[in-house]
């Protein structure tokens, strides 16, 4: 890629940031990235989280279940599989 490839590409971006849409970047039939605008990212972060905190809280919700019902003994191996996924759920989360 040479410079003028590299201005044509950095001219391009600029006009879609202005116009404040989403684009991707291809090279070679290659998408390399994918930009959206500040206010999509954040409301896809968003959601993203809101679909993290429900599934945490599903799952709480089983492990209280389980716990409750069967005791911890009988079911120690399905107990241990939920606390794992529960971790990484929360690691998603950034907790």
């Amino acid at each position: 890629m040479d410079g003028k490839d590299k201005q044509t590409i950095i001219d391009e971006i600029s006009k879609m940031v202005a116009k404040d849409r989403s684009f991707t970047i291809n090279h070679k039939n290659k998408t390399l990235a994918i930009v959206l605008p500040v206010k999509d990212y954040q409301k896809f972060q968003s959601m993203h989280e809101a679909r993290l905190i429900a599934l945490k809280s599903e799952l709480n919700c089983t492990l209280e279940l389980i716990r409750r019902y069967t005791g911890h003994e009988s079911l120690a191996e399905v107990e241990s599989r939920l606390a794992a996924l529960r971790h990484t759920i929360e690691q998603e989360m950034g907790k």
